[in-house]
């Protein structure tokens, strides 16, 4: 099912000014009248990433890892983003029914989601890459 959306912009100042920043952030392949918003916030490169069931899958497993390092331990004390590689490594001798590839999906889309996280209800912050759980 298509997501279809129409966003209404409107601009007040001097015409000549807005004239020359539409022109700035149009969508080269739509022409005048469209907005590219990549040009007026690049989207960080780490977001593209495959989105679907092998990425929840990934995520679902990261999760369970996640849980694993913070058991019986302060979660302030950890550092949820750069968890040493061989931690990672022995979960993964023990789960061997993940998948690699799957699995660094879900590396990705967890630490995507302790950069980026926006609460949508009122649109702070509640994670950001300084964050630790």
């Amino acid at each position: 099912m298509p997501n279809h959306v129409t966003n209404i912009v409107s601009f007040e100042g001097e015409p000549e000014m807005i004239r020359k920043m539409l022109l700035e952030i149009w969508n080269d392949e739509e022409g005048v009248g469209s907005v590219d918003f990549g040009k007026l916030i690049p989207m960080p490169e780490a977001l593209e990433i495959e989105a679907g069931s092998r990425t929840n899958d990934g995520l679902k497993a990261y999760n369970d890892f996640i849980a694993v390092c913070v058991l019986g331990r302060i979660p302030d004390t950890l550092d949820l983003l750069n968890i040493p590689a061989e931690n990672e490594e022995a979960f993964l001798r023990q789960r061997t029914d993940i998948d690699r590839t799957v699995w660094e999906l879900g590396r990705a889309a967890f630490q995507n989601q302790q950069r980026y996280v926006i609460n949508l209800t009122n649109g702070e912050k509640v994670s950001t890459c300084d964050n630790k759980i």
